[in-house]
């Protein structure tokens, strides 16, 4: 089954900042990252249960996955899964560089 995907505002503003960052160094780059989360995105839309449970001791976090962005390794989607409403929840995209802890704000 082939699932929804919402992007929180927040983890679109992320995205917004990793393109322009990367477009100002190399433009096809840019693009190809974008083209890697979309594809990222549709991978787990067909197969949500693909990204691996993070391991958080905060309740919010307990069901947060996190997936590499293929070809961008460095770069991971947090997402949930909503069970009742058969949707992906994409929650924050972070280079591997970037904090996580704060993660919980966003839900």
């Amino acid at each position: 089954m082939i699932r929804e995907i919402r992007i929180l505002p927040e983890a679109e503003e992320e995205l917004l900042d990793h393109s322009t960052y990367l477009r100002e160094h190399n433009t096809q780059k840019a693009d190809r990252f974008l083209d890697e989360f979309e594809s990222s995105c549709r991978k787990l839309a067909q197969f949500p249960h693909l990204g691996r449970l993070w391991s958080s001791n905060n309740e919010q976090l307990v069901q947060v996955r996190r997936w590499v962005i293929t070809r961008f390794p460095k770069f991971m989607i947090y997402y949930r899964i909503n069970e009742p409403d058969e949707y992906i929840e994409v929650i924050s995209i972070r280079h591997s560089s970037q904090e996580v802890g704060d993660l919980f704000k966003y839900l």
